[in-house]
């Protein structure tokens, strides 16, 4: 406890000292120069001898589990793996600058914690307003950042990067923004691989022959190998080779606005055989795969121009919803 509070204090000298700065420095180098604040200096010393005392019962842990083939010590080595780490200063300054290593154990914690604590809440009481749990799912929380992207490259300079627009859980998306498929990145706490699937379903289409709705499914990627390490290159490779390519939303005419889901699904089995996309249900895949949702997001979407132009692109007769017009008694 008394590293933590170390740590915390050391933080906060830092964080002082760098607002005192014009630009912020990537690289790492000691803020406040040695001498100036003796107590500043004490507690690199006691941080650094911290981590040292770690690293020794680390490497004991190791080579006698290494000795014995055993894992007696697996849970200790993990909690060792983190503490090594997460306390360091320049570990916690390439962290809040994005210098993030995933196969590091401390990195994978800060990381955790930053989502539990800052983004989850959030993202969870967004699929529980909006129905998605239990409408899509069944009620879980997420182990895993999704975040997704829309390309919006009709918006960047000439001759500059490629731009793209993030997509607040719950916002609506145009249909003409969302005519690619949106750049999906996920962010996995877990160092194993493991197997996963990534949909993209839309739960309100009307079902005129149930007076209901059916959902309908816009893309899927399963049996996705993933982990911790893997990148957004790799992750793109994969999902550009999904086994339904993505269909662009198109909310028809009068059916009112669309919750566009997407959801990652950790696989214990593989998941084989043709899918359709009308009436695809996400917990019958879930059970096919005996997985577990461990991601979502979601953004919505109403009829527009842009929607009637995508039905023309796919070649589907638009329908249109809504009550049938009353004969007025006031016309003969």
């Amino acid at each position: 406890m008394w590293t933590r509070a170390i740590g915390q204090a050391l933080r906060g000298a830092v964080h002082r000292h760098a607002a005192t700065q014009r630009h912020a420095v990537r690289s790492y180098h000691r803020p406040i120069p040695a001498g100036e604040l003796p107590v500043y200096d004490l507690a690199l010393e006691v941080l650094a001898e911290d981590k040292r005392r770690v690293q020794v019962e680390l490497a004991e842990l190791r080579a006698d589990a290494e000795k014995h083939s055993h894992s007696h010590h697996a849970p200790r080595i993990a909690q060792l793996e983190v503490l090594q780490g997460s306390n360091d200063p320049e570990v916690v300054h390439n962290f809040k600058h994005g210098l993030v290593d995933m196969s590091k154990a401390y990195y994978r914690y800060l990381s955790r914690k930053d989502f539990e604590q800052r983004r989850r809440d959030k993202l969870m009481e967004r699929l529980n307003q909006m129905k998605v749990i239990p409408d899509v799912t069944a009620p879980f929380s997420a182990s895993v950042e999704l975040v997704v992207d829309f390309p919006a490259d009709q918006f960047a300079e000439e001759g500059s990067e490629k731009r793209v627009r993030p997509v607040i859980p719950g916002a609506y998306v145009r249909a003409g923004l969302s005519r690619q498929r949106p750049e999906i990145s996920v962010k996995i706490f877990d160092a194993e691989e493991a197997l996963y699937s990534v949909i993209i379903v839309d739960p309100d289409v009307p079902d005129a022959s149930s007076h209901s709705y059916k959902p309908y499914l816009h893309y899927l990627g399963r049996n996705l190998k993933l982990s911790a390490t893997t990148t957004q290159v790799e992750l793109n490779e994969m999902l550009d080779s999904g086994v339904l390519p993505y269909t662009p939303p198109h909310p028809a005419k009068g059916s009112g606005y669309h919750r566009y889901t997407v959801l990652l699904v950790r696989q214990t089995t593989q998941h084989t055989g043709d899918v359709a996309r009308d009436g695809f249900s996400v917990r019958e895949f879930i059970q096919q795969t005996q997985g577990v949702a461990v991601a979502a997001h979601m953004w919505r979407a109403v009829h527009d121009s842009d929607s009637s132009e995508v039905f023309k692109q796919l070649n589907i007769p638009e329908p249109v919803y809504g009550y049938p017009k009353k004969d007025s008694k006031y016309l003969e």
